[in-house]
């Protein structure tokens, strides 16, 4: 799919998504991303995923990360990864840190910093919050 059709598929949903989190309806914006994260699960069941339904979720989660909703970001990205396993071993730099970040800040309940990248982690540790 191009990027052309990515905006006119998810991007209206992505958008609404995120306004109605700033005009305070998050109601809305939490069935808006379940409705998205469904389509993503019956895409899977027929080998059709969507990349760019993907990294639709993958910015609605970023952008809750940088509200300090890491739940809510974490949730994203747990259904993500339930449906592409693949990302489990992807070399993307960008989604490994923030997979990596928001680990870090569930885990130690806002002790880590939200900006820390996979350069702040030991190498030896960088996956484990993935097994």
């Amino acid at each position: 799919m191009s990027n052309d059709s990515w905006n006119r598929l998810w991007q209206p949903y992505i958008d609404t998504a995120i306004s109605a989190w700033e005009s305070g309806d998050k109601l809305r914006t939490e069935k808006i991303v379940s409705l998205l994260v469904q389509v993503l699960k019956q895409s899977r069941k027929y080998d059709s995923i969507d990349e760019n339904l993907v990294r639709g979720l993958y910015s609605v989660a970023d952008y809750f990360s940088k509200e300090h909703e890491y739940w809510r970001s974490e949730w994203i990205f747990l259904q993500i990864l339930e449906t592409q396993e693949e990302l489990l071993t992807c070399d993307d730099p960008s989604i490994l840190d923030t997979l990596i970040r928001l680990s870090m800040v569930v885990r130690s309940a806002g002790a880590t910093s939200p900006t820390c990248t996979a350069d702040d982690v030991p190498p030896d540790r960088r996956l484990r919050h993935l097994q």
